[in-house]
């Protein structure tokens, strides 16, 4: 039997609330979809970035991406934009 296709699940680290986001998507993937979810969870070096997580991207059929609200963000003119500003 040949391995799963994968799924890469792109979802921030940064919150407490986040992580358990992106295991509550692999589950869900796991469940509804033949697809083997990647979620990159232990990953925090540059050798786990190279190795791994560009592997994993490279091996994937498909790409699950969660954005999350990171305040403001500044440009190099100056002007700011927030999410709110949408």
């Amino acid at each position: 039997m040949a391995d799963k296709q994968m799924v890469f699940i792109s979802c921030g680290q940064v919150t407490e609330d986040e992580k358990p986001l992106g295991n509550l998507i692999c589950k869900l993937a796991e469940e509804l979809t033949p697809l083997k979810p990647y979620f990159a969870e232990y990953q925090s070096s540059l050798e786990g970035l190279s190795k791994n997580i560009l592997a994993a991207l490279d091996q994937s059929i498909g790409l699950i991406a969660v954005l999350h609200p990171r305040g403001k963000v500044w440009f190099s003119d100056g002007r700011n934009f927030r999410n709110s500003d949408l």
